[in-house]
C-alpha cells in the first residue's frame, strides 16, 4: 500500500495511520496538522512510514485541549489489535512541531508488550515549546539501531525529555535548550538557545539566526536526510533542526577542507577559539607559510565571508587574506590583536557550486603571530 498525504491542512480531528490493516510504505508531507483532540499523528504498528516536512503544532485554543492540556504532536505505540507484527522503520525527519504536550512521543504501557522503536529515524526536526515532555520514550523494550539526532529541543515550560535510559537508543548533535543527562546526552550537543528567528508564527518562525550555534553542528547524515523543510540541500556537516541556513562553515580542525603549507601549530589555550583549537604560525617561518580554507558550495550564490580569530597583543596586526571567488581574486589584510572571538566580516563575493573558490591566511610580511581557526560563508 502506497499513500502520500500532501499539501493539506488537518485540524480538529486526528490524523490517524489506521489499526484495521498493518499499513506501510506511506509518506506523510507537506502537511500542516494542528488542534486535534485526541492528538495529531499516531503512527500505530505501521512499518516504512515516513512523515516528512510538516507543520504540527496547537494554536493554544482550549476548546481543542485533552483534559487540561495540549494532546500529543506525533506519536508511536504497537496496540494490541488483531495481533499484527509491531512497527520499524519509521522515518520522522524535517518536522517543525510547537505546542504540543509532547512534541514527540514513544510508549508501550498497558498496551503490547516487548514492542520498542526498531530501526527508526527521528532527524533534523525543530521541537520547541511544548507544555508537557518535549521528547518521551517510555516503557519500551530494548530498543534497537533507532538514531535521535540533529534535532532541536526547546522548551520553556515542563521537561526536555523523558527517555527509556535502555540500549538501542541513540541520541547525537541535538540541540537542548539546557543541559540533559543520561541516554540523550551526548558529547556533540549544543547546549542553550538555538537562536530562531521567530516572529510572525509559520514556517519562517523556525528559521535559524545567521548567529545560531546550531548551524553547521549537526552529524552529517545526508544519506538519510538529504533536503530540509525547506526543501533545500543539506550542508555537510547540517545545521541542527529543520531549517539547514545557507551558511557554510570551515573550521581549522577539518582536514579534508583546510589545506597547510609550512609548520602550523594546534593550540587550544586562547578562550576565544572556535571550536576546539585552532592554528598559529607560532611566528616563525614568514613568507612560507599560509592556510587554505575550502568551503563545499552546494547552491551558488552571493555569499558574505566572515573569518574568526582570537585576540592578543602579540598577534600580528597586518595578516593577509585572500579570497579567491566566482569574479576573481580580492586580497586585504585583519588586525587580529582586536575583534577577538566574534565573526568578522571580510567582504561579500559570488561562489560558483563545488570548491572552486577558498579563503587564503598567509603570514607573508606580518610581525607577530598569525591565527587561523574558522571561517564562515553566509548566503544572501
Amino acid at each position: 500500500m502506497v499513500e502520500q498525504t500532501q499539501t493539506r491542512k488537518v485540524y480538529d480531528r486526528e490524523l490517524d495511520f489506521p489499526l484495521q490493516g498493518q499499513i506501510h510504505d506511506v509518506v506523510l508531507e507537506d502537511s500542516s496538522v494542528y488542534d486535534n483532540y485526541a492528538l495529531e499523528v499516531y503512527v500505530d504498528r505501521a512499518y516504512d512510514i515516513t512523515i516528512q516536512r510538516n507543520m504540527i503544532y496547537k494554536t493554544g485554543n482550549p476548546i481543542y485541549f485533552r483534559g487540561v492540556g495540549p494532546s500529543i504532536g506525533i506519536a508511536i505505540a504497537d496496540e494490541p489489535y488483531l495481533s499484527y507484527p509491531a512497527g520499524h522503520d519509521r522515518k520522522i525527519i524535517n518536522n517543525f512541531l510547537y505546542g504540543n504536550g509532547q512534541n514527540f512521543a514513544y510508549w508501550n504501557t498497558g498496551l503490547a508488550t516487548g514492542t520498542s522503536l526498531n530501526n527508526d529515524l527521528i532527524a533534523g526536526n525543530t521541537f520547541i515549546h511544548s507544555t508537557n515532555t518535549n521528547i518521551s520514550i517510555t516503557g519500551g523494550a530494548n530498543h534497537v539501531n533507532t538514531r535521535i539526532e540533529n534535532n532541536i529541543f526547546k522548551s520553556s515550560s515542563g521537561t526536555l525529555q523523558n527517555v527509556d535510559q535502555k540500549p538501542g537508543l541513540v541520541f547525537s548533535n541535538n540541540c537542548w535548550y539546557s543541559a540533559v543527562t543520561g541516554v540523550a546526552s551526548n558529547g556533540n550537543d549544543v547546549i542553550g538557545d538555538p537562536l530562531l528567528v521567530g516572529g510572525t508564527f509559520g514556517p519562517n518562525y523556525f528559521k535559524l539566526q545567521t548567529h545560531s550555534p546550531c548551524i553547521a553542528k549537526g552529524k552529517n547524515n545526508v544519506t538519510d536526510v538529504s533536503e530540509d523543510y525547506y526543501k533545500n540541500a543539506r550542508n555537510n556537516p547540517p545545521s541542527i533542526g529543520g531549517y539547514e541556513h545557507p551558511t557554510v562553515l570551515v573550521d581549522n580542525s577539518d582536514s579534508t577542507k583546510v589545506t597547510k603549507t609550512g609548520t602550523w601549530t594546534a593550540s587550544s589555550f586562547s578562550p576565544q577559539k572556535y571550536g576546539t583549537d585552532y592554528l598559529h604560525d607560532g611566528n616563525a617561518g614568514k613568507g612560507a607559510m599560509s592556510v587554505t580554507f575550502t568551503p563545499t558550495i552546494v547552491n551558488p550564490n552571493t555569499y558574505d565571508v566572515y573569518m574568526w580569530w582570537n585576540a592578543d597583543t602579540n598577534r600580528a596586526n597586518n595578516v593577509p587574506v585572500t579570497v579567491n571567488h566566482a569574479g576573481g581574486t580580492t586580497s586585504t589584510t585583519v588586525n587580529q590583536q582586536a575583534n577577538g572571538g566574534q565573526w568578522n566580516f571580510i567582504g561579500s563575493y559570488t561562489f560558483h557550486a563545488g570548491t572552486l573558490g577558498n579563503v587564503v591566511i598567509s603570514n607573508t610580511s606580518t610581525s607577530g603571530f598569525v591565527i587561523a581557526d574558522a571561517v564562515k560563508f553566509v548566503a544572501h
